[in-house]
């Protein structure tokens, strides 16, 4: 999100919603631990990525549908597209912080009260 949006903290969700999501590109992983990653606009329709980063030691998991995988911030992560893969998916997708980490004019959906907000403004977003 860049060093002036983002978050102290964040864990993600992500949720493959493809009866096939083995067959399609999925996340991959690595343990390096790299300094700051610098993301650019990509072609293959996601919107920034490390296209020409290379990673030694990196991991994928076969997903089936029903499964999710959640990780914390400090996990390196980008899309992959194993050999004969789909290059599209569906997928549901959700980041949860802290409330004291939210950031100013930025719409989060609060989960206790069932409503999008604002750390200091009322968020235009409903659920409908």
């Amino acid at each position: 999100m860049g060093p002036s949006r983002e978050h102290r903290q964040i864990i993600t969700c992500f949720v493959p919603l493809d009866d096939d999501p083995f067959n399609r590109v999925t996340l991959q992983f690595t343990s390096e631990e790299p300094d700051f990653l610098e993301h650019s606009p990509t072609s293959n329709g996601f919107s920034a990525g490390l296209e020409n980063k290379t990673f030694k030691d990196t991991h994928h998991y076969n997903l089936n549908l029903g499964d999710c995988l959640i990780f914390g911030d400090f996990v390196p992560h980008r899309s992959y597209a194993p050999p004969k893969t789909i290059w599209n998916r569906t997928s549901f997708e959700f980041r949860a912080i802290k409330p004291e980490d939210a950031l100013e004019n930025k719409d989060y959906f609060d989960i206790q009260n069932k409503c999008f907000v604002q750390k200091n403004s009322v968020s235009n977003l409903k659920i409908t």
